[in-house]
Order: structure tokens, then sequence, then C-alpha cells
């Protein structure tokens, strides 16, 4: 770090639920709470009733929600960090998690007061109002992090940005960690081969396409194969008819919205983790599955390359192609040996890529940069 200073990060979230398994949650809890236990005042505004934790240096400040559309967080996120500033509470960094709630209005209060704005950005996806938010307010950051260098490039690219972008890979819990499962569990699935899915339920994960790699699998040589799916989301209702339509319901265990100690659970009893997304910004669910010593199966796109070391902590294969992840996945259920060989390298690539305290150190340094960027133009 850059000296022993205390800064005053105002976040503004709009959900942080310990419990969720969406990816940007994950993501906030545990760059907060890392940033947190390195001294760093965290000011929270949050919609009132939302869940979340109570951990050392953060403030928690309740908002009212939303009416109608969550783009209102734009006024309501502004009217709490003005009333904030009028009551001289310092605020040294004005981060974003969302450019559709941190929106043109909190940018222009922040530059008022010389409040330097940093916004971590995931990755692309097509939404007309957010792109066109993105395109009005992305070049205003004085600081943008993503997840991966294939964001970076693509961020770059598409709005033609200057300011300055740095990669800062997300952590994983450092509780993650191989180990028994619950007996209960393991008696659900007894001697089954099991494939494992966390995330939301959503087109661009691809899980209809992996349905139909269940599918294969069972017909040939993996009868016994079956998917556990953790999480929800507008895709399950579709999900749930083509398995149907397939012939697999009986293999394909939707376990809903899961618990912390649930998805863990889960991630203990399965044989290999599966994740055919055709877009991630980084892929926390992989990295998450290979601190527990599970090898992946994953897409060979975006940004899960830089996740996934093909042929050393799991394999990549087309998302488009059945044949290519079924042969992929059935290697790893044929062999003990390689699921082991590959779990263990997927350990330590966690250990030594995929860390909070890390990702937290790294960013603190530049919000030192700019404080002292700022103090030295005023």
């Amino acid at each position: 770090m850059c000296g022993d200073e205390i800064l005053s990060v105002c976040s503004p979230e709009l959900g942080i639920d310990p419990e969720s398994n969406l990816g940007g949650a994950v993501y906030d809890r545990g760059i907060l709470r890392a940033l947190a236990a390195l001294g760093t005042r965290i000011l929270i505004p949050l919609p009132r009733g939302e869940r979340h934790e109570t951990v050392a240096n953060w403030e928690i400040i309740e908002t009212p929600r939303h009416r109608w559309k969550y783009y209102e967080y734009n006024f309501i996120f502004r009217r709490t960090v003005a009333r904030l500033l009028a009551d001289r509470s310092p605020i040294h960094i004005l981060r974003a998690h969302a450019v559709a709630s941190v929106g043109p209005g909190l940018l222009g209060l922040a530059r008022r007061h010389r409040i330097p704005c940093h916004l971590h950005y995931h990755h692309w996806e097509r939404h007309f109002i957010r792109n066109l938010i993105e395109r009005w307010t992305l070049h205003r950051y004085d600081l943008i992090t993503t997840d991966s260098e294939f964001s970076r490039r693509d961020l770059i690219a598409r709005y033609r940005l200057r300011n300055r972008i740095v990669v800062n890979y997300p952590g994983v819990r450092e509780t993650y960690a191989p180990g028994p499962a619950s007996r209960d569990l393991a008696a659900r699935f007894g001697r089954k081969q099991v494939l494992l899915y966390v995330g939301v339920l959503a087109a661009r994960k691809n899980l209809s396409f992996l349905l139909g790699v269940l599918r294969r699998l069972r017909a040939g040589n993996h009868p016994d194969a079956v998917l556990a799916v953790v999480g929800s989301g507008p895709e399950e209702p579709a999900l749930r008819r083509r398995a149907e339509s397939l012939g697999i319901a009986n293999a394909v265990v939707f376990a809903g919205r899961a618990s912390e100690a649930m998805k863990i659970d889960y991630y203990r009893v399965c044989d290999v983790f599966v994740f055919p997304s055709r877009m991630e910004g980084f892929g926390m669910a992989p990295a998450e599955a290979m601190a527990f010593g599970k090898p992946v199966v994953a897409a060979n796109t975006s940004s899960l390359p830089e996740v996934v070391a093909d042929g050393e902590t799991g394999f990549l294969a087309s998302p488009t192609d059945e044949a290519d992840f079924a042969t992929k996945i059935a290697r790893l259920l044929d062999s003990p040996e390689l699921r082991n060989t590959m779990g263990c390298a997927g350990r330590r690539r966690v250990a030594e890529h995929f860390d909070f305290r890390r990702s937290a150190e790294i960013l603190l340094d530049e919000y030192l940069r700019l404080k002292h960027r700022t103090a030295y133009d005023g």
C-alpha cells in the first residue's frame, strides 16, 4: 500500500445479501469486506429491507426503495450522498458497482465536491437504457476496474475509453475448501456421478445447451450422471420443460436459491463443475469450484480461459458443441485420478491468483493515488 492513511469510501449498493449467489453481489461483499479489513471506512447506501452482514468498518445507510424501476436509484442515492456531504461525513472515493443506479446526477455531485469516482465493471450486456447510460457516463470515471483482460479490452473497444482501466481479479472466500458433504446430501445422490452448476438461471448462461449435454452423457457410457442446478432465475420454467422433453427430468435437480451452507454442500458433493455460459466478466462460480478442489468444464468464451487453465484445472469446450462438452466431462467422470490432479491444481491457481485481500490491496493503492492526485490538483 501507499501508506497508512484511512480512506472513507462510499459504495451505493442495490443488494449485498450474504446468501445471494449472484456474481455481482458475491463480488461486492468480498471486495468491501476485504477493504474494510485493511482499515478502510465503507459507507453503504442500501435500500431499506435488504439483508446484509454486520462487518467492522461498514456503515449501512438505509435508503428508500424504488417504486417503479431501479433506475430511480440514480435520484435516491444522489439525495443520500448529498445528505452525507451536508452532514460533513468524509467521502474520499465514490465507488459505483452499477452504472444504471449510480448515474449522471451522482457523478456530477461527486465532481462538484472534488470526489474521485471509481466504477467496477463486470461485462457488457445488451440493454438499451443501460448501454445509453454507459455511453453517457463511462468516460467520466477517474478509475475503472474490470474482472478480466477480456472485459478491459471489450470496454475500451466498445466505448473508445481513455480513462485508467485496471484489471483486478475477484477473489474467493478463504473458507471455501475441500471437505465432506453432509450425510443427507451425499445419501441423496448415492453412487450417482454429480455434475454441478451454480448461478443465475438466465439465457446467457446457456443451460438449455447443458441439458442436451447431460442427455448425451446418459445415453452413452454415463447413465448415472445427474445435474444439480443451484440458483434461480427467469429461465427456470423453460428449463424444466426442456428437461421433460429430453426425458431427463429425473436426472436434474433444481435446488433453487440455496443458503450459503447448502451451496457449500453442493460444491463438496459434486464430481465435476460445469459452466457453459456464453458471456462472463470473470466466472466467479468456476473459481469457487476450483477452491473446493473440483475440476471444471467451462465454455471457451469471454473471460473463462482466464479463470480455468485448460488441461490443468479442467477443460474448456465449445458452448455450441454438445459432443465436445460431453467428451470432456466424460474424461473426468471416467478418471478419479484426473479429477484429483486437476482439483489440486485448481486449488493452487485460486490461492495464487484469486484472493480478495490481494485485490483489495491493489484497489487501495489506486484509491490513494486518486486521493493524492485530487489533493495536489486542489
